[in-house]
């Protein structure tokens, strides 16, 4: 997790769960100009599948449709495993470089008036920590 105390970012993705991760993905390949920062409470990527790890935990939909579209699932299970779909993630993240961007964080976003850039507080690590987004069009 990287320390980004004082930086300004374009985007802010709450959470490193499967849509932050593809939401990351997609920033690095469709706007490679934009700044992001990954909020994420916990010290890995993954979302549900690295919480729950409870023996048999498995996917219910099919991962060839489910997948990223940049990165089509190539197990043949296609209902995978909770172990084999954190492989796929951690696989996504690395080859985006997700993790360099995700900070530690439990959030309080204050000020949040567009089109000023809203001060994010970020709580709980390191509670005197903050960032800036640069606001989105509504």
């Amino acid at each position: 997790m990287s320390d980004m105390n004082g930086r300004v970012f374009d985007v802010l993705i709450i959470g490193a769960g499967i849509s932050g991760i593809g939401c990351a993905c997609h920033l690095k390949r469709e706007l490679p100009g934009k700044t992001f920062a990954i909020l994420e409470a916990r010290a890995d990527l993954g979302g549900t599948w690295d919480l729950f790890k409870y023996p048999g935990i498995r996917s219910d939909s099919d991962l060839h449709t489910f997948s990223y579209e940049f990165k089509p699932w190539s197990n043949p299970n296609s209902i995978a495993s909770g172990e084999e779909i954190m492989t796929y993630l951690r696989e996504t993240g690395e080859e985006y470089g997700v993790k360099r961007q995700m900070a530690a964080s439990r959030l309080n976003a204050a000020g949040c008036s567009l089109p000023q850039a809203t001060t994010i507080t970020i709580k709980a690590f390191d509670p005197t920590s903050r960032m800036k987004a640069r606001s989105a069009a509504r």
